[in-house]
């Protein structure tokens, strides 16, 4: 397994997540904006963690998505229904990594 299609994968998969979650919400820009640096900030640290790992299944990816989700829990300024949205959608990105696995 490479890495660099793992890494790409998750990337592809978050993209297309948050973008759907998105357009579909009526947030204001200014808000639209801060949610996506919020979700590329877990996004990083998610990946960063899956960078350590020489295999990730599906049960790695969704522990790792939980770590990082629960440290980004305490400190995140993103609404409850929003915060459980952007994990969610990024939880989703598996089928993205699998893909390219």
């Amino acid at each position: 397994m490479k890495k660099g299609k793992i890494i790409g994968g998750v990337i592809v998969g978050a993209i297309a997540a948050c973008a759907v979650y998105f357009l579909t919400s009526d947030k204001t820009k200014k808000q639209r904006e801060e949610l996506v640096k919020f979700a590329n900030n877990m996004k990083a640290d998610i990946i960063k963690k899956m960078k350590e790992l020489s295999d990730v299944t599906k049960e790695d990816y969704d522990k790792i998505v939980n770590e990082v989700s629960e440290k980004y829990a305490k400190v995140s300024k993103v609404s409850e229904k929003e915060f459980k949205n952007i994990v969610k959608d990024i939880k989703n990105g598996w089928k993205h990594i699998r893909k390219a696995i």
